[in-house]
């Protein structure tokens, strides 16, 4: 074998090593994953099933391990700081009341966010709310950093465009790509939280990324970075 045939006989040896590496970690992720998933799900069995033999403690306990969740989620959807509080509590008192009939065989932590996410679109479509971009007018100044950090900018400009972009879908567009992209849910969580198939969910989300970007295609400019002076 002459020495160029060696060396690409070496060369894909190791790229099959790197690629069996890189495989094997992933299902090593993926397999914790799913043990962590497991131990929250029989830890929260054990708080719901204590909440429904009358433990209060066991409730409080639930609140303090998903307030936190919750309430990033609903903030993605709702604007005002203070709605999104009242959301929360009124999402919480919900959950305690339905709890005494939750099925032993129903996770608690795809029925709370199933029942925080019905709760928040239907708050929206009460409010007959569907948030269009908003011009910022002739003397708001966009919140920048100092320019000569690119990568702050980038992420204050993303950051924002984001914001606005999901503030214009429909309420349960938003909901599927706010429960993707910030809660980072599989999409079989999602389909649990949403009651949507495994293809509805992923014809959906493809559906609001489509609508997301018309409508980043629609922004002025001046949405895009700082007004020009």
């Amino acid at each position: 074998m002459d020495e160029n045939g060696a060396t690409e006989q070496v060369s894909s040896a190791l790229n099959h090593a790197a690629t069996a590496a890189l495989d094997q970690q992933r299902q090593a992720r993926e397999q914790a994953r799913e043990q962590a998933k497991d131990e929250v799900q029989k830890r929260d069995l054990e708080l719901v099933q204590r909440v429904q033999h009358g433990d209060q403690t066991a409730f409080e306990q639930l609140y303090y391990q998903y307030q936190g969740p919750v309430g990033r989620m609903v903030a993605h959807m709702v604007r005002d700081p203070e709605q999104v509080s009242d959301l929360l509590q009124e999402i919480f008192a919900k959950a305690y009341f339905a709890l005494p009939k939750l099925d032993a065989e129903t996770p608690f932590r795809p029925w709370l966010f199933r029942l925080a996410s019905n709760h928040t679109i239907d708050y929206l479509r009460r409010q007959k709310r569907r948030p269009q971009v908003a011009d910022p007018g002739p003397e708001q100044e966009w919140d920048l950093p100092d320019q000569s950090h690119p990568d702050a900018l980038h992420r204050v400009l993303t950051r924002d465009l984001a914001r606005k972009l999901l503030n214009s879908l429909k309420p349960r567009d938003r909901m599927l790509l706010v429960l993707q992209e910030f809660q980072e849910l599989s999409l079989e969580e999602i389909g649990q939280i949403m009651g949507m198939r495994l293809p509805a969910v992923k014809v959906g989300l493809f559906r609001a990324r489509k609508r997301l970007q018309e409508h980043y295609r629609d922004l002025p400019a001046k949405h895009v970075g700082r007004r020009s002076r």
